[in-house]
């Protein structure tokens, strides 16, 4: 499985939930301006994907030097049995 694989299949089911979302839009009598909803619905739909896939492609390429920064002491706190000097 490749680095593209999982993004479309990310995608495809984004865009399934806005169909999905759509559809069921068409079919509650309730809405009475269905087109304002359809809007909801996929403006919904694409601010979640967008921020399913930043934070998917930060995942992938993560920022170099902001790992956590842990004191010289930290090995001694942790784990009793080391002898510290």
């Amino acid at each position: 499985m490749g680095i593209t694989t999982p993004i479309f299949i990310g995608t495809a089911i984004y865009l399934l939930f806005g169909v999905g979302g759509s559809v069921v839009v068409q079919f509650v009598p309730q809405f009475d301006d269905k087109a304002l909803a359809r809007t909801l619905v996929w403006t919904a739909v694409i601010c979640l994907w967008l921020m399913w896939i930043i934070v998917y492609m930060s995942q992938m390429y993560p920022v170099p030097g902001t790992g956590p920064e842990l004191p010289e002491s930290y090995e001694c706190e942790v784990n009793p049995a080391i002898e510290c000097t």
